[in-house]
């Protein structure tokens, strides 16, 4: 009779098959009643120092068919959803850290968000602004807005109000308007403005207000543009990836199929995501894309590409597929 109570091996196995002996009890008829009394017997022998080759043949058999039963579900995936409560101190199951890792994840990405999105939507609206009252006073012929207050002026005119001062109190109220945007603008690009040095951009001459404003408007586009084409999309795209993992989590748990090998896919699916939503910007634009994607916006592209990277990956693929294909 050869022992082999020392075999690491068959001890793991023997204790795996334990985990999924209970888990295929509480689950239905999964195994038969030999393959139960086959495994309970093999520990008791191997518990006693008792187990023969034939013993151990018929386990493995047995452990086999357990096995093959419980499929997808394993030891590993069991014990990782397991909360333990052993002397009455409960322990965080692995499965239950990682959900609480990538809700952090989420939360935080959703809160640089809205930040993020906040800050470009203020300074959006501020530069449009800006331009709108900059081209209203640089045109030389009348806009549709200008006609209608002038002919409200010439009804003021026919009561007794002088043309000539409205057009100036007007000029003034855009000129009052530019100069609030252009201070909110200032305001708004006040923490990063120090690094972009406009005082030295300019001439001693054309160190003024109109200069310094005109200096910010254009340096305040460019952070819009830095904030449009990679942060924002970075952010969406991470914020896709998170929601993919935790509602991908969420399946694995239920199905009982998680295990500790599918961090390392989350982990690498998160920073893939979080890349593929700036880089689904370099192949698709709601500008020059047909179907479902002109109706989307940059940004929603962006939450696709990072809950959804296979549809960065078949833009790629069909990208090469275009060169690689063509004949001669």
């Amino acid at each position: 009779m050869d022992k082999t109570y020392d075999n690491a091996t068959l001890i793991a196995s023997l204790q795996e098959a334990k985990i999924l002996l209970a888990y295929a009890a509480q689950h239905g008829d999964l195994v038969g009643e030999n393959v139960i009394k086959t495994i309970v017997t093999s520990v008791t022998l191997h518990a006693n120092a008792a187990l023969s080759d034939a013993d151990e043949t018929a386990f493995w058999i047995a452990f086999n068919a357990l096995t093959k039963a419980s499929s997808p579900v394993t030891a590993d995936s069991l014990e990782s959803i397991d909360d333990s409560n052993v002397a009455g101190i409960s322990k965080k199951s692995l499965a239950r850290k990682t959900v609480i890792l990538y809700q952090a994840f989420a939360i935080l990405t959703l809160c640089l968000l809205l930040i993020a999105q906040i800050y470009w939507l203020f300074g959006t609206k501020l530069i449009e602004d800006v331009y709108s009252v900059r081209t209203e006073q640089t045109k030389p012929q009348m806009t549709d807005q200008a006609k209608q207050q002038s002919a409200q002026a010439d009804v003021v005119v026919s009561q007794g109000a002088d043309t000539e001062s409205y057009k100036q109190s007007l000029q003034k109220q855009n000129q009052l308007t530019l100069e609030l945007r252009s201070a909110s603008l200032k305001s708004w690009c006040n923490w990063w403005l120090p690094y972009c040095d406009n005082k030295k951009a300019l001439s001693k001459q054309a160190e003024d207000s109109e200069h310094e404003n005109l200096a910010n408007f254009l340096t305040s586009k460019l952070m819009i543009e830095v904030l449009q084409i990679y942060l924002l999309p970075l952010l969406y795209g991470a914020l896709g990836s998170g929601v993919y993992i935790l509602r991908t989590l969420a399946s694995e748990i239920a199905a009982c199929t998680y295990s500790r090998t599918l961090n390392i896919g989350f982990t690498i699916r998160f920073f893939l995501g979080t890349l593929a939503g700036m880089v689904i910007a370099w192949f698709v634009t709601p500008d020059t894309s047909g179907g479902l994607f002109k109706s989307l916006s940059p940004f929603a592209l962006a939450f696709l590409a990072g809950y959804n990277v296979e549809i960065l990956f078949s833009l790629m693929d069909r990208f090469l597929i275009a060169f690689t294909n063509k004949k001669s």
